[in-house]
C-alpha cells in the first residue's frame, strides 16, 4: 500500500489503504512512503497524503494505523507531525532501529528494525474511543529507570528527597498503567534458526521482492541473510 506514489499520469501505483473488520471493529491501515527512485514514479508530500487519505477513511475507522517507509532524514520530521497526522499508531520501517517503546510522543511510533529477524506482536485494548492511548512499554521503561535509580543511591539525609522523587514516579506511573481505559503493548520475537519458516510466508515474501524488482523500486536485503533456519 502507498497514499503517495505516484505514476506519471498522477494515479496513484498502489492501493492508498485497506480497512479491515474485526466483529464491530474496524482498523484503518494507511501506506506511505518518503522515498522512491523509478523512472516515471514521483512521491507526493508524505505527510499531506497521509492527511487526505485519513479524511477519506476516518468516519469508516475506530482505529488508524499508518505503516511508512521513512527515510533518517524525514524521521525527525515524523515525531514532530505524528499528532497532526489523524493516525492513531505508527510502525515505522526502512531502519535498523528497533524500539522498545513507541516514544514520548501523543501517537507511539515504533521502528520494527531489520526485516526478517525480529517479529513483533502489537496488542491494542481499547475501551473508550474518546481517551487517549497508553503506551504501556514506555511506562513500564519509565519505572524500571525510576528504581535502578533508587538502587544505585546510597539512603543519606541528603538523598531523601531524590529518593522520594523517583517513588513518587515510580506511583505515578503505575497509576497511569492501572487507569488507562486504552492500552498498547507489544513483545518482539526473535527469528533464529530455532524458528521454523513457515512455506506460506516464504512464497508471500519471495513474490513481493519479485514484484519490488519488477518495479524498479529500492533494493532489499535478504530478510533470512545470515540465519540458520
Amino acid at each position: 500500500m502507498s497514499c503517495n506514489i505516484k505514476t506519471a499520469d498522477n494515479n496513484l501505483l498502489l492501493d492508498p489503504y485497506k480497512i479491515i473488520q474485526k466483529k464491530d471493529f474496524s482498523v484503518g491501515v494507511i501506506g506511505a512512503s518518503s522515498s522512491f527512485q523509478k523512472d516515471g514514479l514521483f512521491v507526493d508530500d508524505p505527510f499531506a497524503s497521509i492527511r487526505e487519505t485519513v479524511k477519506k477513511i476516518e468516519s469508516k475507522c475506530d482505529f488508524i494505523v499508518l505503516l511508512f517507509s521513512c527515510s533518517d532524514q524525514e524521521y525527525s520530521s515524523l515525531t514532530k507531525l505524528s499528532n497532526t497526522l489523524g493516525v492513531d499508531f505508527i510502525v515505522r520501517s526502512n531502519t535498523r532501529r528497533k524500539s522498545t517503546d513507541g516514544g514520548n510522543g501523543a501517537v507511539p511510533i515504533y521502528s520494527t528494525g531489520d526485516r526478517g529477524k525480529i517479529l513483533y506482536q502489537f496488542d491494542l485494548k481499547l475501551k473508550d474511543t474518546t481517551s487517549p492511548l497508553i503506551d504501556v512499554a514506555f511506562y513500564e521503561k519509565s519505572i524500571n529507570t525510576n528504581q535502578k535509580r533508587i538502587n544505585k543511591m546510597t539512603v543519606t539525609p541528603e538523598n531523601q528527597t531524590k529518593v522520594q522523587e523517583y517513588q513518587q514516579n515510580i506511583i505515578l506511573n503505575n497509576q497511569i498503567i492501572e487507569s488507562a481505559q486504552n492500552t498498547l503493548q507489544f513483545k518482539s520475537i526473535t527469528l533464529n534458526k530455532m524458528v521454523a519458516d513457515n512455506p506460506f510466508v516464504l512464497k508471500i515474501v519471495d513474490d513481493a521482492k519479485l514484484k519490488i524488482i519488477d518495479m524498479g523500486g529500492p533494493s532489499i536485503l535478504d530478510p533470512h541473510y545470515g540465519h540458520k533456519h
